[in-house]
C-alpha cells in the first residue's frame, strides 16, 4: 500500500476480504481472464518453458508440481466452467485456511481491529472438502542426474539434485 493511514489500510483489507470471500466470479470476467492465461501460456511457450517443465518433472517427480506448472495446462484452463471454479473457490477459499500477514509502519492494535471488521467477517461459502493428494517426493540416497536437450535452447543448465528428508 502507498501509506499506512487507517483509510488506506481499510481499503487494502477490504480488497483482501473480497478476494477471501466476496468474489462474484462472473462468467464474462472468467472468460476474459481465461483468454489472458491462455495468451500467457502461448507467449511463454519456448525452450525456457520446456526446460522448466523438464526440470520440475525431474526435481518433483511423483508430485503434482512435477506434472504441471502452477499456471496449469491449456486443456484444463479452456474447459474450466464457472461452476467448477466457483465450487473450488467455495471449498478452498475458507477462513480456516487463510493467513493474513501485515508488515509495515503500523499500529498493530489498530490493524487487528480493522482486520476483525473486514477480513474477520469472511464466512465459508460451502462445505469443506478433503485436500487432494499432491503426491509424494521420492527420497534419493545419492544425487540423481537428469538430462533434457532442447534444440532451441540458448543456454545449458547443469543441476545435481538429492531429495532428502528435512531435518531440524
Amino acid at each position: 500500500l502507498p501509506d499506512a493511514t487507517p483509510a488506506t489500510i481499510a481499503t487494502g483489507l477490504g480488497v483482501m476480504a473480497d478476494w477471501a470471500g466476496g468474489m462474484l466470479l462472473e462468467s464474462k470476467e472468467i472468460d476474459k481472464e481465461r483468454g489472458i492465461i491462455l495468451s500467457e501460456l502461448r507467449d511463454r511457450d519456448g525452450a525456457g518453458l520446456r526446460q522448466a517443465r523438464a526440470r520440475y518433472g525431474a526435481d518433483y517427480a511423483g508430485t503434482v508440481i512435477g506434472d504441471r506448472l502452477p499456471i496449469g495446462i491449456s486443456e484444463t484452463i479452456s474447459a474450466a466452467s464457472r461452476d467448477l471454479i466457483a465450487s473450488y473457490y467455495a471449498a478452498f477459499y475458507r477462513p480456516e485456511r487463510m493467513v493474513m500477514v501485515v508488515v509495515g509502519a503500523i499500529d498493530p492494535a489498530a490493524v487487528v481491529a480493522q482486520l476483525k471488521t473486514s477480513v474477520g467477517t469472511v464466512v465459508a461459502r460451502g462445505d469443506i472438502v478433503p485436500v487432494p493428494s499432491l503426491g509424494k517426493l521420492t527420497l534419493t540416497e545419492t544425487p540423481v542426474v537428469h538430462t533434457h536437450a532442447d534444440p532451441e535452447a540458448d543456454d545449458t543448465n547443469v543441476q545435481m539434485v538429492r531429495v532428502m528428508p528435512m531435518t531440524r
